[in-house]
C-alpha cells in the first residue's frame, strides 16, 4: 500500500433484495441517484470491473468529468494513458489507485465489492425500497459497516429510496 492512503469509499445503488445489476446495466433509472454519484465522486478515482466500466462509458461525458478510472480486467485495450488504467486484480487496482492521491471510489461490480469492502472506510448506498430481478448482487455489508450515519428518504419515478452512509464501529 502507498505511504499516504487517501480515503477509500464504496458507492452503490441496491434494491431491497440486494440486486445491483441485470444484463450489465442498472435495472432502474433514478436521476437523483445518478446526480449524487456524480457529485460525490467528482475529482476522485473510480475503481471498477470491466462490465461496470463499459456501463460507465455509455454516459456521454464520462471522460470529461475529472475522474480517473482503475479498471479490473484482462483486456489492456481499455487503457487510455492518464484516464483509464487496467489492472489484473482488484487488490492491485486499489494499491495503484491509492498512489494517485485522490479519494478512491469502489464502484462495482459484485466481485469488486466482495474483494474490496474490507478495505473501505465508508459505504455510500442508495437503498431502493423494492425488489428487482437481476443477475448481480451486492454482498452483505452490515458486519463491516454496522453504523448507518445518514439517511435521506426520497421518491422518484414511483420508487421510494434513501441515500445512506454506513461506517465502521
Amino acid at each position: 500500500m502507498c505511504a499516504f492512503r487517501p480515503p477509500v469509499y464504496a458507492i452503490a445503488a441496491i434494491a431491497q433484495n440486494k440486486v445491483i445489476g441485470k444484463d450489465g446495466r442498472l435495472p432502474w433509472s433514478i436521476e437523483a441517484d445518478w446526480q449524487r454519484f456524480l457529485k460525490l465522486t467528482e475529482g476522485g478515482s473510480l475503481l471498477m470491473g470491466r462490465k461496470s466500466f463499459e456501463d460507465m462509458q455509455r454516459e456521454p461525458k464520462w471522460r470529461d468529468d475529472g475522474r480517473r478510472y482503475a479498471v479490473v480486467s484482462r483486456d489492456n485495450a481499455l487503457a487510455e494513458p492518464g484516464l483509464v488504467e487496467v489492472f489484473p486484480t482488484a487488490e492491485r487496482a486499489l494499491e495503484e489507485s491509492c498512489r494517485w492521491g485522490q479519494t478512491v471510489w469502489v464502484c462495482g461490480g459484485s466481485g469488486i465489492y466482495s474483494a474490496l469492502l474490507p478495505a473501505c472506510d465508508q459505504l455510500h448506498l442508495t437503498l431502493i425500497e423494492r425488489p428487482f430481478e437481476g443477475d448481480t448482487w451486492f454482498p452483505e455489508w452490515r458486519d463491516l459497516f454496522p453504523r448507518r450515519t445518514a439517511s435521506e428518504a426520497l421518491e422518484e419515478n414511483g420508487l421510494s429510496f434513501a441515500f445512506t452512509v454506513w461506517e465502521r464501529e
